[in-house]
């Protein structure tokens, strides 16, 4: 799973961290923060 396309669900504010699983059932809460805050990362960098 792209860690943007996880970043993108959870950023829009319909998706709470803990509800990703319900899309995508690999991903965890911790692991969808982890994708938010590398995607600020990357966003950051450019």
């Amino acid at each position: 799973m792209p860690y943007d396309a996880v970043a993108t669900l959870v950023s829009t504010g319909d998706v709470p961290l803990d509800g990703v699983d319900y899309y995508y059932p690999g991903v965890s809460a911790d692991a969808a923060r982890d994708a938010v805050e590398f995607d600020l990362a990357v966003r950051g960098a450019e």
